[in-house]
């Protein structure tokens, strides 16, 4: 991915290296499993017709998937920006960008210009744009869902994942509780890591302005 590379965000001005040459920690891609394609198309059949079956995976967006994974909150907004801007890659007018993110914190970071922001009762977190990349020939590119998510959230929503945890399932109200506690403490690790950021940064400005001593 070029978003890993130093020389990318060069031209970011509100990227400072002093920790990673870059906010992306890693990225990954997925396709989508076949039985899952299948389940998809028999829960919704308002949304994909299954006599139809190639137009019903065209219009099935998640298919295909891509994930940048950022080391702190701040990160999102950055990746946000790059996404947007990026000449290589159109997001889908008809499936806005989605915040799975609390309004407050959208607004601390300045990217509450997402027309959607949803909360789901896992208290999952992510940022989920549908984008292909643009036609450089004839060649129609399929859209395919990008998430962006910290790496604390990554591994909280792998480990869900191995657990077989989904938010519509019929599981005892301990359960969710606990999952619930999790999930803020997950929000909590990244805030104090954030907070941490903040103040080694300025502890950095600080040593900048001491003159060393001979």
């Amino acid at each position: 991915s070029r978003m890993k590379r130093a020389e990318y965000w060069d031209s970011m001005e509100a990227w400072d290296p002093l920790y990673s040459p870059s906010p992306v920690q890693g990225s990954m891609s997925r396709i989508k499993r076949p039985e899952s394609v299948l389940d998809k198309v028999i829960r919704k059949p308002d949304h994909f017709d299954r006599s139809q079956p190639l137009a019903a995976l065209r219009a099935m967006h998640d298919v295909l998937g891509g994930r940048i994974i950022t080391y702190f909150v701040s990160d999102l907004a950055l990746i946000d920006r790059a996404v947007r801007s990026e000449p290589s890659i159109e997001i889908n007018p008809d499936d806005p960008p989605v915040a799975y993110l609390d309004s407050d914190v959208l607004k601390r970071l300045g990217i509450d210009h997402f027309a959607r922001i949803e909360q789901r009762p896992s208290g999952y977190t992510s940022l989920h744009y549908i984008v292909r990349f643009r036609e450089t020939d004839d060649v129609e590119r399929p859209w395919f869902e990008l998430q962006v998510r910290t790496l604390a959230e990554h591994v909280w929503a792998e480990v869900q994942h191995i657990l077989g945890y989904k938010a519509d399932l019929h599981v005892p109200l301990f359960v969710r509780r606990q999952l619930e506690l999790l999930s803020k403490g997950q929000s909590v690790f990244d805030e104090e890591l954030e907070l941490l950021r903040d103040v080694l940064d300025g502890l950095a400005e600080r040593s900048d302005l001491v003159p060393d001593e001979d």
